[in-house]
């Protein structure tokens, strides 16, 4: 099994962030990762879903909102692994991180990439911003992540 390939993307709608952890613990060490967040957990509460095997977003709620892990709580996970933020696409669905080691020091620095970006599609569907959307979903479970 390679070990370091050059990119790995995830995208489950679930249990994206706990599946990430586990393939990093397993020493899995991609060059690029590209991880789908939920913006509507909002661009700084460090969060995920509680882990559920069975876990299937369009059962947990009926918006569809509850899925998956903040920006917030990959930036964690990513930057204590050797990774970086780079920046998330410009319709507010994916996060991209690269690591370190394989990249120059200042690689980073000079890019103009987005920190945060509400989810296009959940935006022009419900037609509010992710903070009126995240009320929708405040009383389900999540887990802060440090």
């Amino acid at each position: 099994l390679e070990k370091s390939p050059d990119f790995l993307s995830i995208d489950i709608d679930g249990n994206d962030y706990w599946i990430l952890q586990d393939f990093l613990q397993r020493g899995l060490q991609p060059k690029i990762i590209c991880v789908e967040y939920n913006s509507t957990f909002g661009p700084s509460e460090a969060v995920t879903i509680p882990y559920q095997g069975d876990f299937y977003f369009r059962d947990a709620h009926p918006s569809c909102l509850y899925y998956g892990a903040s920006v917030a709580a990959f930036r964690r996970l990513l930057e204590k692994e050797g990774y970086s933020f780079v920046t998330v696409d410009s319709n507010g669905v994916n996060a991209f991180f690269i690591r370190n080691e394989n990249f120059p020091e200042d690689f980073c620095k000079n890019l103009k990439g987005l920190n945060f970006k509400d989810n296009f599609f959940d935006k022009k569907r419900f037609r509010e911003d992710w903070s009126i959307r995240r009320k929708q979903i405040e009383h389900l479970p999540v887990e802060k992540i440090n």
